[in-house]
């Protein structure tokens, strides 16, 4: 259902010849999760709204945020809590 719900909101901003700002923020605290963070923002740079300016901000505990994303640093986080 979510992804049927993403094809049609990136089918509308396609059809229209508008410009969009939009921000996406990713979450990757504690090491297990950082191997993702750098697959998902390429894939985003590549098919996520071509055409528009998309900004990224991870919110991590990286101590190396070589991604070109705003970086909001956070303390590691044990789990479960």
């Amino acid at each position: 259902m979510a992804k049927l719900y993403v094809k049609i909101v990136i089918k509308q901003f396609m059809q229209e010849n508008k410009k969009y700002k939009v921000a996406l923020l990713f979450i990757a605290v504690n090491e297990s999760y950082w191997q993702f963070a750098k697959n998902i923002v390429e894939d985003c740079r590549k098919f996520f709204l071509p055409g528009h300016q998309t900004n990224f901000f991870l919110w991590t505990d990286m101590p190396n945020n070589e991604l070109g994303c705003y970086n909001i640093p956070t303390d590691p986080v044990q789990w479960p809590m």
